[in-house]
């Protein structure tokens, strides 16, 4: 599976903070892109968010001020990987009212 990276600026937002908001928020965002049946694992202690289904298998670790994403995409959901990007942008933007 290819590999997939971003990182996104959220400026003003401690790690506990983006941590809080992506590990309530995560199960809005896949509602509205079915990536397929999938399995989200929440982790406080390392703010972290795994989420892994057929389609991506990514980690999403919250960071002073900063969101990385990494991890893998299949080969049909590299041909929405634009979508996908879009859909993150907004929502961390909706969110925390910042562009990504």
């Amino acid at each position: 599976m290819p590999a997939y990276k971003k990182k996104i600026a959220v400026s003003g937002k401690s790690s506990t903070e983006l941590y809080e908001k992506i590990a309530t928020g995560i199960d809005y965002f896949l509602s509205k892109y079915p990536l397929g049946k999938h399995e989200v694992v929440r982790d406080a202690g390392t703010r972290k968010v795994h989420l892994k289904s057929s389609m991506v298998t990514l980690e999403l670790k919250c960071l002073e001020g900063e969101i990385h994403i990494e991890g893998s995409l299949s080969f049909i959901a590299m041909a929405i990987k634009g979508k996908l990007d879009d859909g993150i942008d907004r929502w961390i933007a909706k969110t925390f009212g910042s562009s990504a």
